[in-house]
């Protein structure tokens, strides 16, 4: 794997790393996206992200919040599948950005690119709602991943307040304990109507989604299969997951 950029700041270290035409973005050690132009899914984390707009009605899908863009490998895959209006995406770092913008191809419509606090962006919100918000925001420290929010009540609330009437909430995860605390929080959510955990054999992380719609799992697979590429049933499809239902 090929060192293609890099730079160093006081208490950061970023890399941009090519194998073959995927790339992939570092920081301090941590792996933030995994993007190949040529290929729809990573098989990894970020197909499980892009599922939740599976969970939103058919031709519904127009406005996407992405809180945390890294690299931006999801932007992608939903702008081939769905085909939005805009995805917005929220990020504190300004190097992120502008790593997105010249490695991974994010500086174009339908993507609009805010750096700034996630956090207090979605608290100060007063605009259209969104029919997809992301939640993938994750710093570093001593080289591991940690989630920026709590997964608590307040934080789905305040999520939940931004979405449309058939939206969808998608959360990530590094461990079991923060999903449970969330799948607690949303059970309590009126409207959210369904719940799913998602996982993949080739990293440790869930992720969690929550529609408006009742929905179970044969709802969601029947939607993946319009698309040949996300077809489980094909032994060349790439898309690999676990999927449970919450019990909400």
């Amino acid at each position: 794997m090929a060192v293609i950029w890099e730079k160093k700041t006081s208490d950061k270290f970023y890399e941009v790393r090519s194998a073959g035409r995927s790339r992939r973005l570092y920081t301090n050690g941590v792996l933030h996206t995994q993007f190949n132009p040529s290929s729809l899914l990573t098989g990894s984390v970020w197909d499980l992200l892009t599922m939740g707009g599976f969970l939103v009605p058919q031709g519904r899908l127009k406005r996407i919040l992405v809180l945390g863009v890294g690299g931006g490998a999801a932007f992608h895959q939903l702008e081939q599948l769905f085909k939005p209006e805009k995805i917005v995406g929220i990020e504190l770092s300004r190097v992120h950005l502008s790593i997105a913008k010249r490695f991974f191809d994010l500086d174009r419509k339908p993507f609009k690119l805010i750096q700034g606090d996630a956090l207090k962006w979605i608290e100060d919100y007063q605009g259209e709602p969104f029919d997809l918000i992301i939640d993938d925001m994750f710093g570093e420290e001593y080289g591991e991943p940690f989630r920026v929010a709590t997964p608590n009540l307040t934080w789905l609330k305040l999520l939940n307040q931004h979405l449309s009437e058939t939206g969808a909430l998608v959360l990530n995860f590094d461990c079991p304990k923060d999903f449970n605390r969330c799948a607690d929080s949303a059970a309590l959510l009126k409207t959210i109507k369904s719940g799913f955990r998602l996982s993949t054999s080739n990293c440790e992380n869930i992720v969690g989604l929550f529609a408006k719609e009742a929905l179970v799992t044969k709802d969601i697979q029947s939607r993946l299969r319009q698309f040949p590429q996300l077809d489980t049933r094909k032994t060349t499809c790439k898309l690999k997951y676990n999927i449970r239902t919450i019990k909400l």
